[in-house]
């Protein structure tokens, strides 16, 4: 998660950026709002989470409450097994 800001140096008439800063608030809102609402976090946690990025992997987005379930590509898995497998030396029967 990151908090939206305005590209820097901020440049242009007063009244373009503050047409600018008012939605850029409104897209924090819902930033806030929306997982608030889907996590059941406080709106307030979710505020001080979004003030620093949030940096989540998978499971880390599900335990957050952001992603309901975690998909796995089968392939990709089998893929991965059989290169590892592979790599492996052969085991000598005991």
């Amino acid at each position: 998660m990151q908090q939206p800001a305005l590209p820097e140096p901020v440049r242009g008439r007063p009244s373009d950026l503050k047409i600018e800063a008012r939605e850029l608030l409104c897209t924090r809102d819902l930033l806030i709002t929306l997982p608030a609402g889907h996590t059941g976090r406080p709106a307030e946690r979710i505020a001080a989470d979004l003030a620093r990025d949030t940096i989540a992997d998978a499971p880390a987005a599900r335990a957050y409450g952001l992603v309901d379930h975690v998909t796995v590509d089968h392939l990709l898995v089998d893929h991965v097994r059989e290169n590892r497998d592979a790599s492996l030396p052969p085991q000598t029967p005991r």
